[in-house]
């Protein structure tokens, strides 16, 4: 069975860093990859928590709530319950 959802990171600079998602429709077999772009010049605690919860895959099979095409994609909700009620109190500095 194939893991869909993981996300890992790409590629990395000053100012960005890239992350590839897998992505398919639930209950699809079509699977896409989407690329996030996360600006580390725009909120570098943000960012670092961002990049910190990937590399523990907590994204991995996360739900993608809203898509506006070249613009937004609204997730974070992770799929692992465990995972989510240790991060739940996590606050960013």
């Amino acid at each position: 069975e194939r893991e869909v959802g993981k996300a890992i990171i790409l590629a990395g600079g000053q100012e960005s860093i890239q992350v590839r998602c897998e992505t398919s429709v639930k209950g699809g077999t079509e699977y896409e990859e989407m690329d996030i772009l996360v600006h580390t010049d725009w909120s570098p605690w943000g960012a670092s928590r961002f990049l910190e919860l990937v590399r523990e895959g907590y994204y991995n099979g996360c739900a993608l709530n809203r898509v506006v095409p070249k613009f937004l994609t609204q997730f974070g909700i992770g799929a692992n319950y465990e995972a989510r009620t240790v991060r739940r109190v996590d606050q960013i500095p």
